[in-house]
């Protein structure tokens, strides 16, 4: 009887530390709110035409409504995760193979969704005129430089 309530309190009590730990990560308002001022910096001093901004605003829109659609599967897919997590954890012996899956299948999410970041500022980037093009990439350098110092 006893050891049936651990495993019991085993199972509720892993996935509210798993979400605990992920408090710690950047808030997900937090993450957009600092891709959205990091695309401000890169674009600091750039004179875009109104065209230029209309077509970003497109590309950011369309990446947000991918983004939402995509939303409920995403959070099945994690909480699908986070069960197979639990399984291995608590599992009598550990399955070495089986981690290694889950865990490649995780990364695989994350780099999907870095790939497709990284395909939207590249559209948003070839907006910009070959003049804006390299004004991006100073403040860009600018912006390294400034990082480094702080890191002194």
């Amino acid at each position: 009887m006893k050891f049936n309530k651990k495993i019991t309190t085993a199972f509720i009590a892993l996935p509210l530390l798993a979400c605990s730990f992920s408090s710690f990560a950047m808030p997900q308002k937090a993450q957009h709110f600092a891709h959205v001022m990091s695309m401000k910096i890169f674009l600091k001093d750039v004179d875009l035409t109104p065209e230029q901004k209309a077509q970003l605003k497109d590309i950011r829109k369309t990446a947000r409504e991918k983004n939402k659609a995509k939303r409920e599967e995403n959070k099945a897919q994690r909480q699908a995760q986070r069960e197979a997590s639990a399984l291995i954890v608590m599992a009598p012996k550990f399955d070495e193979a089986a981690a290694r899956k889950l865990a490649q299948e995780m990364s695989f999410r994350q780099i999907e969704k870095r790939v497709e970041n990284m395909r939207n500022q590249n559209k948003m980037f070839n907006i910009l005129t070959p003049e804006q093009q390299k004004q991006v990439v100073t403040n860009v350098d600018n912006l390294k430089k400034k990082v480094e110092e702080k890191m002194k």
